[in-house]
């Protein structure tokens, strides 16, 4: 009896392990810079995070937000159910200041599907846990299959003269 709950106890122990859970920020801080060195080409040592932003849902954390001192940021994933990279940018920062609507829409989208996929308790599939154990592997290169550039050349919260014909906005530059 006492050899069957120690089996019993084992397997339990080993299971619980197995369960998606949230990522720790240390974590999420190296897929981010193995993500962006990659990208760049920089070595880890070349550059720094300037901020680290949390993005909650339903007051659970749900997709860090890593600003790069020179020139970009990178979202991951708050949880490992879902893919670790959420999104990037390598010319702007990340700021919490005058996000525009439809960013912080998509944003918000992407918290509630995460906050989905833990309340449901849904089990990351081979293609997902393997996505997180090649970003966090200290010799992490991505490999580009292709290059599409940008199909204008905007950005958002453009000087002049970008948007002359458009209204004016009182929250506008």
């Amino acid at each position: 009896m006492k050899k069957n709950i120690q089996i019993i106890s084992f397997i339990l122990f080993i299971s619980m392990n197995l369960w998606a859970k949230e990522v720790p920020v240390e974590m999420a801080e190296t897929a981010a810079k193995n993500f962006y060195s990659s990208r760049m080409n920089h070595n880890l040592g070349e550059f720094k995070i300037r901020d680290i932003h949390r993005l909650l849902h339903q007051d659970r954390l749900m997709i860090y937000a890593f600003d790069i001192e020179q020139n970009g940021f990178v979202l991951i994933a708050g949880d490992d159910r879902v893919y670790p990279v959420i999104g990037y940018s390598f010319e702007s920062g990340y700021s919490t200041e005058n996000i525009p609507l439809q960013l912080a829409g998509l944003l918000e989208e992407y918290k509630k599907e995460i906050y989905h996929a833990i309340s449901q308790n849904v089990q990351p599939d081979n293609q997902i846990e393997n996505e997180w154990v090649t970003i966090l592997d200290e010799n992490y290169v991505e490999q580009v299959t292709r290059n599409v550039g940008p199909l204008i050349q905007a950005r958002f919260n453009q000087p002049s003269p970008w948007n002359l014909l458009c209204p004016n906005d009182p929250d506008g530059p």
